[in-house]
């Protein structure tokens, strides 16, 4: 873990790649709390063979590419998820063995202590969907991308140990219908309270931002914004 860990936090996020996820809901301090970085090749060899066989012994197939870290609730880093831009490719890594009895997905990096002290978490599919639901849900609650349209194993052990209230906002499509139904059935069955968030306007969050933005978001999750106020009123009083 270490050798990524440290290669990890000399990165910065390159112009190029700033103005393409801020154009895509990122705002500076997402940027900074998701740690998103453009990829620059490792001064040494990875001694992780399998990153080798895949990336290049430097990672020199990553080169400019946009990374999202995988945070594990300590805030060591598990892996991270790479895209290409503006051709449009998806691949990430995982290390082994952490990430296999560790929750694997995209956050903020402190967003475990987010759910220790609201006990209330939000689910996406994808990093985008991130960016973008940021921009509506309390920034005192977290948000974690799953990566795909389910749980695993590991994600509903830990939403089981901590969380006391999960909102799913997966996408509205088939697969994404069918994953927020699978996850509420799983979640619902720990005790756990479930809101199954419905919205309009596009597919998923992220194409919710690219069609009209903060204003288009606000309008699709109106509901969010209604419970965001009253939080925020109450915390006031």
């Amino acid at each position: 873990m270490s050798w990524l860990m440290t290669h990890y936090e000399k990165l910065t996020l390159d112009k190029k790649g700033r103005f393409y996820v801020m154009s895509r809901g990122a705002s500076q301090e997402a940027i900074e709390a998701i740690g998103i970085r453009s990829w620059q090749p490792l001064t040494e060899a990875s001694p992780d063979r399998n990153f080798r066989k895949r990336f290049g012994s430097c990672g020199e197939k990553l080169q400019g590419s946009l990374v999202f870290p995988f945070w594990s609730p300590l805030g060591d880093i598990l892996g991270f998820e790479a895209r290409g831009f503006p051709e449009k490719w998806i691949s990430d890594y995982r290390l082994r063995p952490s990430s296999r009895w560790t929750p694997v997905w995209l956050s903020d990096r402190n967003a475990a202590r987010m759910l220790w002290e609201s006990g209330h978490c939000w689910l996406v599919e994808g990093c985008f969907d991130l960016l973008a639901l940021r921009w509506v849900v309390p920034s005192d609650e977290p948000i974690y991308a799953c990566v795909t349209a389910g749980l695993s194993f590991t994600q509903t052990r830990f939403l089981k140990r901590f969380a006391r209230r999960v909102s799913l906002v997966f996408d509205m499509d088939p697969p994404g219908r069918k994953g927020s139904y699978n996850a509420e059935r799983k979640l619902t069955k720990m005790s756990i309270f479930v809101d199954r968030i419905e919205y309009r306007g596009g597919k998923d969050p992220g194409e919710i931002w690219d069609s009209g933005g903060k204003t288009a978001l606000c309008r699709a999750f109106a509901d969010i914004n209604s419970y965001k106020l009253s939080k925020e009123l109450s915390t006031a009083l």
